[in-house]
């Protein structure tokens, strides 16, 4: 009856240590997704970020286009002195 009861003890304690074992993984494994959804989503607002950005570039292009501009290929600058600036 003794040993009965010591066994009893000894398997209780051995089940208490797996199980806390086993929670103490899940939760480091529970900690390391909940790293990883919020990585992903600020992966994810810089994609819409960027598709934003690429999304309002081909609306002003084809808004460009509509109004019929068109490139320019060689942009001349006009020099000027400081003699036909006004001053004060």
């Amino acid at each position: 009856m003794l040993t009965l009861l010591i066994m009893m003890i000894i398997v209780s304690g051995v089940s208490y240590v797996l199980v806390k074992n086993d929670l103490s993984v899940k939760g480091f494994v529970i900690n390391d997704l909940h790293k990883q959804v919020n990585s992903l989503g600020n992966d994810n607002n810089d994609l819409e970020i960027e598709l934003m950005s690429i999304e309002s570039y081909k609306l002003l292009a084809s808004r460009v286009e509509d109004l019929g501009m068109v490139k320019v290929d060689k942009i001349d600058y006009i020099n000027t002195s400081d003699e036909y600036v006004a001053k004060r």
